[in-house]
């Protein structure tokens, strides 16, 4: 399997459900890659250059890689991801009140402190004005519905992959 990998995106909001939506399009896609966004988190920001690396040696040495889903909030805005062709790029429009439940229940335990959970709901507000207006749904080649469940989502996303490619 020498032919190169097909790049999917997988945009949302903080939430959204990207996350769980590329785990589980690599459970139904074979010989698929992940790339998760938040892995290359560092203190304040990302490490777009390692992320970057990783996709590249993914491209350049394909075997065994069908399918690269990149989780990855921005779709192809950042010019870093630019330089590598999506094939296709899905946006999972999840209603912000969803996002924001999805958020508490992910981050928050019974042994969270008030300030932190102050914390975590100030920086949604943050970075809320990063996703909305949702830009990366107009660029993206379909929107689907982000109040699915999860299966669901991927489930159309594989019947758009196997129309398309």
């Amino acid at each position: 399997m020498d032919k190169k990998p097909i790049v999917i995106a997988i945009n949302a909001v903080s939430g959204g459900g990207k996350t769980a939506v590329t785990n589980e399009l690599c459970r139904k896609l074979q010989n698929s890659r992940a790339i998760h966004f938040d892995s290359y988190k560092t203190h304040d920001s990302h490490n777009w250059e390692l992320m970057t690396k990783d996709v590249k040696n993914i491209m350049d040495q394909p075997q065994n890689t069908k399918y690269i889903i990149l989780d990855y909030p921005l779709d192809d805005k950042h010019r870093k991801i630019a330089e590598f062709d999506i094939d296709l790029s899905v946006y999972i429009d999840t209603p912000l009140d969803i996002a924001l439940a999805r958020r508490i229940i992910r981050d928050i335990s019974p042994q969270t402190q008030v300030d932190d959970i102050t914390v975590l709901l100030t920086g949604y507000l943050r970075a809320r004005s990063t996703y909305y207006p949702p830009v990366s749904s107009q660029a993206s080649d379909f929107k689907i519905d982000g109040s699915l469940p999860i299966e669901k989502i991927a489930d159309i996303i594989v019947e758009k992959i196997h129309e398309k490619f």
